[in-house]
């Protein structure tokens, strides 16, 4: 029996101490518009720098990038683009190994946290610059807000330091001001607005 369980946690026991680094790209999905706007998919790209204190628990950091298309479905053949910027502190949770079904090819992690998020609008920026000087605070002319996110992220384990992922996140945005087609609408929004990131990437694990 010991010689058992020796075995099936050498076998799950991929996942070990150490920093680690990411790199995704994919799909953003969502994003709040005014009635004036219908939004596309657009890019999503994120790094970022981790530490796994075991095979169970870990931390990381990360800044993300994505792009945002609304169609103006009034007038036809105008559209607005805007991105967004994002920074966040996340826990990382290894449920595989909680679980006990990690194996020597493949783990499961969750990851959730907060930071900061900012939209830029180079469109609307440059129109409003025109007229008026801005008196917002951090990021000038952009929409800045509180972000949290949550994930979860199957990984496959090519050798003990380079995995492949697939992260499948929802990132939400805590006082956002205005809808991301600032040039066709630029509406006040209420509450919490979200989007969901879907991309594969690569791990590095030292």
């Amino acid at each position: 029996m010991a010689m058992l369980s020796f075995m099936i946690f050498g076998a799950s026991a991929q996942t070990e101490k150490g920093l680690f680094f990411d790199a995704n790209a994919g799909v953003r999905l969502g994003g709040e518009t005014s009635s004036k706007s219908t939004v596309d998919p657009g890019f999503h790209l994120h790094g970022g720098v981790g530490y796994m204190f075991n095979n169970f628990i870990g931390v990381q950091g990360k800044l993300g990038f994505n792009t945002v298309k609304a169609v103006n479905v009034i007038e036809s053949g105008v559209d607005d683009r805007s991105y967004l910027l994002n920074i966040t502190a996340e826990a990382v949770l290894g449920v595989s190994e909680l679980a006990g079904f990690g194996t020597e090819k493949f783990d499961l992690f969750v990851h959730a946290g907060g930071g900061i998020s900012t939209i830029g609008n180079p469109g609307y920026k440059r129109r409003y610059e025109e007229t008026r000087e801005w008196n917002d605070k951090l990021f000038k002319g952009n929409d800045d807000s509180f972000n949290a996110i949550f994930g979860i992220t199957p990984k496959y384990h090519l050798d003990e330091n380079i995995s492949f992922s697939l992260d499948i996140a929802y990132f939400m945005m805590f006082n956002q001001t205005y809808s991301l087609d600032r040039e066709i609408g630029n509406t006040l929004v209420s509450g919490s607005k979200g989007m969901t990131n879907i991309s594969l990437g690569i791990t590095y694990k030292l």
